[in-house]
């Protein structure tokens, strides 16, 4: 079988397949990755770790999306070294475009 021409395609089969299947409990990393999940509505949940450097750069997370997405805080938490993590789930009704 030829490799997928893009590794996003493969990617987001495989989790569309993994979610009419009940998959629970994906883990997925990678700026691109991710945004091409969230794009398509697949992520349910985000666990972000903030730690204290400002990097001089104007460059977004996770790049351009084609709306805002909503989040809503579960759980926050104090890492070591004044890291933060936050675990959101992300509302799909909320959909909007900025």
């Amino acid at each position: 079988m030829a490799p997928p021409s893009r590794m996003s395609d493969s990617t987001l089969r495989v989790a569309t397949r993994g979610r009419s299947e009940s998959a629970r409990g994906v883990y997925i990393d990678g700026g691109q990755v991710v945004r091409a999940f969230v794009r398509e509505g697949l992520v349910d949940e985000i666990t972000l770790s903030r730690v204290p450097v400002l990097i001089g750069e104007d460059k977004p997370l996770f790049g351009v999306l084609p709306h805002d997405v909503e989040l809503q805080l579960v759980e926050n938490r104090t890492l070591g070294g004044g890291m933060i993590q936050t675990r959101d789930h992300i509302d799909h009704s909320a959909q909007r475009t900025p």
